[in-house]
């Protein structure tokens, strides 16, 4: 899927974003449930290449950093991975040399008007490493540019007896929603609070 962003305008940056678990032992996590978010900057092609990763809830968000929203956060979208897989078939497959957009599941380029598809222009008559490998591999820098992101996603179909005789249908998908591009939740229509009084409803 290719996803020309302009994100508050056409000069956006690609963020990595992991959740990592806090020590155990560590005095404020006495729960034992604790974790924070590690957010990387992105800042060349061959650095955004990247999969998805279960284990920290990988995502990617897309900022613009010359605006921002009403807490002074940079307006951006962030994508959300729905089902994927990996391919399971080695790199000397023909047909992986043809498609090699399937590497990784997320590449960051920025936006060049030959460049409108992940495995070339003529994926069918062409020999090898074309595509988003061949783009790729000049490692231009995505900061603050007009970048489009490319992400990858499939299924591995195993076969069950209900695909038979006619295969009822496989989902997959990845969801784009904004996070901080709006400052309050635009479909909400709960009227604004009214100030009652000056101290607090609770018992002191």
């Amino acid at each position: 899927m290719r996803l020309d962003l302009a994100i508050d305008g056409i000069n956006n940056t690609a963020y990595m974003v992991e959740a990592e678990a806090d020590p155990e032992d560590a005095e404020y996590n006495q729960f034992h449930n604790a974790f924070h978010i590690n957010k990387m900057q992105l800042e060349t092609e061959k650095q955004a290449r990247n999969n998805l990763c279960l284990e920290k809830s990988r995502s990617w968000i897309f900022e613009n950093n010359s605006t921002q929203n009403a807490i002074g956060q940079p307006t951006a979208y962030k994508l959300y991975p729905g089902d994927n897989a990996i391919p399971l078939s080695s790199k000397k497959a023909w047909w992986r040399k043809r498609a090699s957009f399937v590497d990784y599941h997320v590449w960051v380029t920025p936006f060049d008007e030959k460049e409108m598809f992940g495995s070339g222009n003529y994926p069918n008559q062409s020999q090898s490493d074309i595509g988003l490998l061949k783009y790729t591999e000049q490692d231009r820098s995505i900061v603050d540019k007009d970048i489009v992101l490319w992400y990858t996603f499939g299924v591995t179909h195993i076969p069950r007896q209900e695909d038979f005789p006619v295969m009822p249908v496989v989902i997959c998908g990845f969801t784009l929603k904004p996070n901080g591009f709006f400052d309050i939740n635009p479909a909400s229509d709960i009227p604004k609070p009214v100030k009652k009084a000056d101290e607090t409803c609770c018992k002191k």
